[in-house]
């Protein structure tokens, strides 16, 4: 039996329990930076680049951490099963579409495939509650996997029109592909030209949590399912303080990192909105008229051109 889960903690936590089989982490933060490319190949290597250029690991290592990834999945057809071990976030959703496209382009013959998803997540069970998830575990229909490539066809075309066209559609063979997409669209800048993200960050701040440690732990309170770990908050906070029009302001010097965790001392440094925060948090200045946006989501690249997400109206608006 082959397990694939969504990272290392899920995988201490499964192999803890007691679960069969080899258990291995599809690890990959894709609603960060660029998800480009037509094949399982050129979508690792294209992700291998952009965490490397983020200073997370050197490129060979990233690469060669990619590689042996998917020849893990693609092994799968030498098992009696494979599980889908995955949760109901952002982050594990875009990894089930990533591989139910996949699965659905290269069948198995004589390999069952099976799926445990639910709105909790893995980590916050203790052994006995995992093992009855384990022995609860569903067939995978024909149905999901379809859907899981049109998700991951939406999540990778060069247009975020795909992604809300998804949530007019029966998605309840995957129940959670709906409110992940919708949250996927609120990571465009809104009218007032921020992210959910980043407007939440702002609001938390507003509201006296003004170091970066106590503004993750609002910021993640405010999710319906947590899906942002700390290095990628530290990037929408970098944006936040660094720029042409910053929104916050740090008492001494911030210093950009350059790796996925800053150390305690920069943790510690008191947040405060600049003006110009203030005035883009109320609603009164759009931040993109003050600062430029070069951002992907997926395979839409924010610069050229940009979508944005009215959330009042869940409505999608064109450049």
């Amino acid at each position: 039996m082959l397990i694939v889960t969504n990272g290392d903690s899920a995988v201490a936590a499964l192999k803890e329990a007691g679960i069969p089989g080899h258990i291995f982490p599809w690890r990959d933060v894709l609603h960060e930076g660029p998800v480009v490319g037509d094949s399982l190949d050129a979508v690792s290597e294209s992700r291998a680049k952009f965490i490397a250029d983020r200073g997370w690991g050197s490129h060979a290592r990233v690469a060669n951490d990619f590689k042996r990834r998917d020849e893990k999945l693609r092994s799968a057809r030498h098992h009696d099963e494979l599980v889908v071990w995955l949760e109901h976030d952002l982050y594990d959703q875009l990894q089930l579409f990533q591989i139910f496209d996949w699965l659905d382009r290269n069948p198995f013959e004589d390999t069952a495939v099976s799926l445990i998803c639910h709105d909790t997540f893995i980590t916050n069970h203790g052994p006995d509650q995992l093992a009855g998830r384990f022995a609860g575990r569903d067939v995978v229909t024909a149905a999901q996997l379809a859907l899981g490539r049109r998700a991951w066809a939406a999540f990778t075309a060069p247009t975020p029109v795909p992604w809300e066209a998804l949530l007019h559609v029966d998605t309840n063979p995957l129940p959670f592909l709906g409110p992940a997409l919708e949250r996927l669209l609120q990571e465009l800048p809104g009218p007032d030209g921020l992210s959910r993200t980043e407007r939440q960050m702002l609001t938390a701040v507003e509201q006296g949590h003004n170091t970066p440690g106590s503004l993750f732990q609002a910021t993640q309170a405010m999710e319906d399912a947590a899906f942002m770990g700390d290095a990628s908050f530290w990037i929408v906070m970098e944006g936040l303080v660094m720029g042409q029009a910053p929104l916050l302001a740090t008492e001494g010097t911030f210093r950009s990192l350059g790796g996925p965790r800053p150390e305690p001392a920069v943790l510690d440094q008191a947040l405060n909105l600049t003006t110009a925060g203030r005035e883009v948090l109320a609603g009164t200045v759009d931040w993109l008229s003050l600062q430029p946006i070069d951002k992907w989501l997926g395979g839409v690249h924010l610069g050229p051109s940009v979508w944005r997400w009215a959330p009042e109206q869940r409505q999608l608006l064109s450049p």
